[in-house]
């Protein structure tokens, strides 16, 4: 009996011992899913921070890079503070960065546009103001009204206000009846053979033997020669060091103007090109070729520029939000 009583109790204890297992490893499994979801609170899903970088990327049109993060779960805070700190550095590194890239784009606009400045030298140039019966005047109040819109722009390009955008169209249109009343045009055709042998000496200095030699076959001595071809951007010298010597390119110049061939003797030649750039010069300055302009000369030139500095105020608005 004592025997039976002894076994049933082992059998019990047993029962209970595989009970208690059993009760033990259910409440493992309970406590780590427990933990587990505990975990995956605080850890923080890196698509997560990918998704926040994303959204601030579609509102400031800035990339945002944020590397190397990572989450302790045994100071969930800090990790949230680290991710704070990297997102705001990304964001004002990105701000500064796209700030200065406005401040340059804003200065290289102006500075590009300084370059296409109104010059009335260039102005009286084309349209042939700077002929001897034009009045100073004409040539001052070109100068003046150039002078005007080149603030006008300035002020526009900083301000954008309707004042000077006014002042502009008016500027604008008393220059164009200047330009229009006093302005004139050449007809170039006839003289291009001599321009183009002006264009080939171009900023060249011609070997013209001694000084005896150059006065008896043009009749100037080389000091006269140099005055009055000075505007041409041709100098005649007698040092033959860096100097061009006719007859060692005297057969290019065949392909200009055919007629040199019949010029063989060195003082011929000499002759001929002074008289090419006589031609020369009065095709560009004097006044057989001169005729009226057509009245869309000027206004062509005045619309470039001003389209040119509306372009310029457009992509400056643009960067100034």
């Amino acid at each position: 009996m004592a025997n039976l009583d002894e076994f049933n109790l082992q059998l019990s204890g047993e029962l209970d011992q595989q009970q208690s297992k059993k009760n033990i490893n259910d409440d493992i499994a309970t406590l780590e899913r427990a933990i587990e979801h505990l975990k995956v609170q605080a850890e923080i899903d890196p698509n997560s921070v990918k998704h926040i970088a994303q959204q601030l990327v579609n509102i400031m049109n800035q990339k945002i890079v944020v590397n190397n993060i990572q989450i302790d779960t045994k100071n969930v805070q800090k990790a949230g503070e680290q991710v704070g700190q990297s997102l705001g550095n990304s964001i004002t590194k990105n701000l500064q960065s796209s700030l200065n890239g406005v401040k340059q784009n804003i200065e290289s606009i102006i500075k590009g546009f300084d370059n296409q400045k109104l010059n009335s030298y260039d102005l009286s140039k084309m349209f042939n103001l700077n002929r001897a019966d034009i009045d100073a005047s004409v040539i001052q109040n070109v100068r003046n009204l150039t002078n005007e819109l080149n603030a006008l722009a300035k002020e526009a390009l900083k301000t954008n206000s309707d004042s000077s955008w006014e002042g502009i169209v008016n500027k604008i249109s008393s220059l164009s009846k200047v330009l229009t009343q006093f302005g004139s045009s050449r007809d170039l055709t006839a003289f291009k053979e001599s321009l183009d042998v002006l264009d080939y000496f171009q900023n060249k200095k011609i070997f013209v033997g001694n000084k005896d030699d150059v006065l008896a076959n043009t009749g100037l001595s080389v000091k006269e020669l140099n005055n009055q071809f000075r505007n041409l951007g041709v100098t005649f010298t007698t040092v033959s060091e860096g100097a061009t010597k006719l007859d060692t390119v005297w057969t290019e110049l065949f392909n200009i103007s055919p007629n040199l061939q019949q010029f063989i003797n060195f003082g011929d030649q000499i002759n001929a090109v002074v008289n090419h750039l006589k031609i020369a010069k009065e095709a560009m300055y004097g006044d057989s070729n001169l005729q009226p302009l057509n009245g869309n000369e000027v206004n062509n030139v005045l619309l470039d520029w001003l389209t040119n500095l509306e372009n310029a105020s457009k992509k400056l608005n643009v960067f100034r939000g």
